[in-house]
């Protein structure tokens, strides 16, 4: 009797499309490289070295053209994921599924481009999806780029384009007037800091003590882009219960100090606090020898904190 395959058909072609390569697919099935070889030619199953046809590429620019993801068309044509996009992309041809171009941090998404764009935008009534494409870009990253650097001429294309009633954005509870049903948010960042209030901050983000009213509550400096603080810790402070506003850099600075092993010495805190001084004075022009600190550190309960009405 004919021995039984230990390894199907199916499965080495299958194996083959996956990796793109023979011996990586062998390494897969546990068979040897040249029987992967020998079973493919006998399937007539193209391998990647083999040219393509004029019937071939036309298929493939049909399909493509057509929104089917590279991998569907790989599994028709009988080709390999990686020898379809590179003839896609060697013919020139724009699929659906292609990544978008990675823009340079300072190129492209310029503020005086994006300027530019937005009173184009506001001239043609060109869509933003439209524009997006002609870029090359993302449509959420233009979006993000035209209201981060552009606010003031976003709006007025939302006023003068958008056809949906103004509604209020859950996130900062201003009014705002969506582009399309799907938009919640009235920017893409408020977005972000609404889901960063349900999933870290159980929704209690906004009752920062200085949040509402833009004041960084270490500096005392009015400041935009607050970031919510948890005075214990978040590991402390499980329920949300005592938040506070810093901006960045002091929310960076209170993070480094409090995870200080010395953070309880009165000594550690009068020499950071000289040391800080007498840096600060001296870019002042001020060439003091030093400066006096003492710091009394004195635990207190809530017993002990006066509640104002």
């Amino acid at each position: 009797m004919p021995m039984q395959q230990r390894v199907t058909n199916e499965q080495v072609i299958a194996a083959y499309r996956e990796t793109g390569s023979v011996w990586k697919a062998a390494e897969q099935l546990g068979i040897n490289g040249q029987s992967v070889w020998e079973r493919l030619r006998h399937l007539a199953v193209p391998l990647a070295n083999t040219a393509w046809s004029t019937e071939e590429l036309t298929a493939a620019t049909t399909l493509a053209s057509s929104a089917l993801p590279i991998s569907q068309i790989a599994m028709r044509l009988g080709r390999t994921y990686a020898s379809v996009a590179a003839k896609l992309s060697e013919q020139g041809v724009e699929h659906a599924y292609k990544t978008p171009r990675k823009v340079k941090r300072g190129v492209g998404l310029t503020k005086p481009a994006i300027i530019a764009l937005a009173r184009h935008l506001l001239a043609t009534g060109m869509t933003v999806t439209k524009a997006a494409k002609m870029h090359r870009l993302s449509t959420t990253g233009l979006v993000h780029a035209l209201q981060v650097k552009a606010p003031e001429l976003w709006a007025e294309y939302v006023h003068r384009y958008g056809s949906l009633p103004a509604k209020k954005c859950p996130g900062c509870g201003g009014d705002f007037t969506p582009l399309s049903a799907r938009q919640l948010y009235c920017t893409n960042r408020c977005g972000s800091h609404a889901r960063t209030d349900q999933t870290y901050f159980g929704g209690r983000r906004r009752t920062a003590i200085g949040l509402v009213e833009g004041i960084c509550q270490l500096c005392n400096k009015q400041k935009t882009g607050l970031a919510a603080h948890h005075v214990l810790g978040k590991e402390n402070d499980p329920d949300n219960r005592l938040l506070i506003a810093l901006c960045s850099g002091c929310h960076q600075l209170v993070g480094i100090l409090g995870r200080r092993s010395d953070g309880d010495s009165p000594e550690f805190w009068q020499n950071l606090i000289a040391l800080a001084v007498a840096r600060a004075w001296a870019d002042k022009g001020r060439n003091a020898a030093g400066a006096y600190v003492e710091v009394a550190i004195e635990e207190l309960n809530e017993s002990d904190i006066e509640v104002l009405p």
